[in-house]
């Protein structure tokens, strides 16, 4: 009985050392992994839990000793936040490097703060939709994009020879305007204006190399311009000019007109003298006109009556006159103006 109660202390014994040993070894086990693979363990972490970089670890509590696993953590963490806008072209430590493929703003609600020597590239608030923007260090913020369309808010200065594929619209007011001394080439079969009055003004002289198609109320005016038909065209003009009126008798005030009396011309024209005398007798004109004097004396040789006749020019503004020296003379007198009838006044 005594021999069987000692040998079942011995065999708890045993099992006690066996579990005391495996328990001792759990514990060692978990130390030496835990040492051996915490980086591991620690690069995965991140991934796993989405860690983000922290400006501020490690702090400046933490030792030496304990900080590398933290610092390369927030550096695995910062280069994930790099990678949203960059590419690393090299992977090998101390190399890396790369090209920057998307810059990504934060819209900003006012222009930053200007600076000597600084300038600030930035994405504003433009009230729809951000807009890009710079501001100088002057604080002078210059606007690049606007409802998505180039802009510029203080206008564009261009050096060099711009080619636009499309129109160009100019707002309401506004003009396109050349130096004194630049020139506006336009190297297209077509030059139309269309503006609400239509009018082109040329200080220089204009060169048409071409015929020129003119409206119906086209002025070609000069200083030497006609002053008839002034609003028309010159070939308007002109033919007026070699249109005559009819032939009238009267004068402006419906009078006929006579001999004796003194007429003014209203136009340019022509006076047709046509005098008879009865019985047949010689007689004697004096036809006073534009200055000049002229005297008719026509021979009595007819049997019936002896006439004679005469037609002479006058200019606008001169004045003509017929005097019957004889007395007894039938004078009849015509008038025809160059263009648009207007009588002699008296």
């Amino acid at each position: 009985m005594a021999a069987r109660g000692q040998k079942e202390v011995l065999v708890k014994m045993k099992k006690n050392k066996t579990t005391l040993f495996l328990a001792l070894l759990c514990v060692w086990s978990s130390v030496f992994v835990g040492f051996r693979y915490s980086q591991q363990i620690r690069n995965i972490l991140p991934v796993v839990f989405v860690q983000v970089f922290d400006k501020d670890k490690p702090s400046a509590a933490t030792s030496l000793r304990n900080s590398q696993p933290e610092i390369l953590t927030n550096w695995s963490d910062l280069v994930t936040a790099i990678n949203q806008d960059h590419e690393f072209v090299n992977a090998s430590a101390g190399v890396q490097s790369g090209k920057h493929e998307v810059i990504t703003f934060q819209e900003e609600a006012a222009a930053g703060a200007s600076s000597t020597n600084e300038g600030h590239l930035q994405v504003i608030d433009g009230g729809s939709q951000p807009e890009m923007a710079f501001t100088s260090e002057d604080g002078v913020q210059l606007q690049f994009t606007k409802d998505g369309d180039l802009f510029s808010s203080a206008g564009f200065t261009v050096s060099g020879t711009s080619t636009f594929n499309g129109s160009i619209t100019l707002g309401a007011g506004d003009d396109l305007i050349g130096s004194a001394t630049s020139d506006i080439t336009f190297n297209t079969n077509k030059f139309t204006v269309a503006g609400a009055t239509g009018n082109v003004v040329a200080a220089g002289t204009l060169t048409v190399s071409g015929v020129a198609t003119l409206g119906d109320s086209s002025q070609m005016a000069t200083s030497a311009a006609p002053t008839t038909d002034a609003d028309l065209a010159n070939k308007k003009y002109v033919d007026d000019s070699l249109a005559f009126s009819a032939w009238t008798t009267e004068d402006a005030d419906a009078a006929t007109l006579a001999a004796g009396t003194t007429y003014t011309a209203t136009s340019d024209g022509f006076v047709n003298l046509y005098a008879t005398k009865t019985p047949v007798t010689d007689f004697k004109l004096t036809i006073t006109h534009s200055g000049l004097t002229t005297v008719l004396r026509p021979q009595a040789g007819g049997s019936t009556d002896n006439h004679v006749g005469f037609h002479f020019s006058v200019a606008s503004g001169e004045t003509f006159l017929i005097t019957d020296n004889t007395g007894s003379v039938t004078v009849t007198l015509n008038w025809r103006s160059v263009g648009t009838l207007s009588k002699p006044t008296k």
